[in-house]
């Protein structure tokens, strides 16, 4: 890996590990306080960004690091958007730093991070722990992204309908897209699941030999092995048991016997968020 990349992963490895210590302290906010955010919720739905950062506060999501759904932050850029001059260019670099820094974000740059230099064959041996740490970290990301969504579904009844609209998820309450945003969650906890273990199959297989090709061939560098990586996560997930794929050491065994056990949440996952998605409202 060429130098830039090494820095790039220097400096997406912090923002992986703090993006995970945020949703275990958003997952242990909502445990505490989910009723109380459903409560308020249900007598006075906020229809603006500034009512939902107001709900939000009252119901104490002011924590590290950057208080729920990083409101703290969104706030900031907020306020300095609707001024000018420099002050208004600051603001539009937080809101981009702050679309980079969401689960979406560092998940999709570890993948080009990573991934992208592959498709064109570019081996190297660059700092193969430093990528290792920074695809499972990807990995730990989806996997706490369910814990704090199943949170929510235990202690509120529902996720996306009363925390993820407005600004924050472009919808307004009882409307459509309102209605649809369950269903895109769970769309999103899949694909960043699939991808985000793909991406440390691929790691483990071009840089720490823990996989060879059901023929016995190595798997080496290049768009073969991105792919295959995707196709033996996707099989292990769904249960199919064709991989292109077998393992080689610990490390292969340990993520095939990951990507089980995240195929069973996956679909355990759904069948809990169903009542929610058919258009079950919380109860107030």
């Amino acid at each position: 890996m060429a130098l830039w990349g090494t820095v790039l992963l220097v400096v997406l490895l912090p923002h992986l590990a703090l993006k995970c210590v945020a949703i275990i302290n958003a997952t242990r906010w909502v445990s505490r306080r989910g009723d109380d955010y459903r409560r308020l919720y249900a007598e006075n739905p906020p229809h603006s960004d500034t009512e939902k950062i107001a709900l939000l506060k009252a119901t104490g999501a002011r924590f590290f690091p950057f208080g729920a759904k990083e409101y703290r932050v969104r706030e900031r850029y907020i306020s300095l958007i609707g001024r000018t001059g420099a002050a208004a260019v600051l603001g539009w670099a937080l809101r981009l730093w702050s679309t980079f820094y969401t689960a979406p974000g560092v998940v999709a740059a570890a993948v080009v991070i990573i991934a992208a230099p592959e498709l064109f064959a570019r081996p190297g041996t660059g700092p193969r722990g430093l990528a290792l740490a920074c695809a499972l970290l990807a990995t730990a990301v989806a996997l706490l992204a369910y814990l704090e969504a199943l949170a929510w579904y235990l202690t509120v009844g529902s996720y996306a309908r009363v925390y993820l609209t407005l600004g924050f998820h472009r919808s307004l309450p009882g409307s459509a897209g309102e209605n649809l945003a369950e269903l895109r969650l769970y769309i999103y906890l899949a694909i960043a699941t699939l991808v985000s273990n793909s991406l440390a199959c691929l790691v483990a297989a071009v840089s720490f030999d823990a996989f060879h090709y059901a023929d016995g061939a190595p798997v080496g560098h290049g768009p073969g092995a991105v792919t295959g990586s995707l196709l033996h996560t996707a099989s292990n997930m769904s249960f199919l048991g064709d991989s292109p794929f077998q393992a080689n050491n610990a490390l292969g065994y340990l993520l095939g016997a990951m990507d089980v056990s995240q195929g069973v949440v996956l679909l355990l996952f759904g069948l809990a968020m169903l009542p929610s998605f058919l258009g079950r409202r919380p109860p107030a």
